[in-house]
């Protein structure tokens, strides 16, 4: 399923760095509180509309979304710089 995710979005020019990621996932503890979904919380961090991440959030596990995060928009060849913004 990630697979299939990844193909439809992979020409996505945001590219995030994995400590930008990280960070992200820190802040998510917040939004969960709030009631906010996975994919919700990381379109509205990073200001991005993925249909895959905002439709789909009660049919996936966190785990999914995140594999599929990962694929579409973390550099992993880069650890350390800042790609986006915040």
């Amino acid at each position: 399923m990630v697979d299939q995710l990844s193909a439809r979005f992979n020409a996505r020019d945001l590219k995030i760095s994995q400590s930008d990621f990280e960070h992200w996932q820190k802040l998510y503890t917040w939004d969960a509180i709030k009631g906010m979904e996975y994919g919700e919380s990381f379109c509205k961090y990073f200001e991005i509309y993925d249909a895959a991440l905002m439709l789909f959030n009660q049919h996936r596990s966190t785990d999914e979304f995140e594999s599929y995060i990962r694929a579409a928009y973390v550099d992993q060849s880069d650890k350390g710089s800042r790609k986006v913004h915040i």
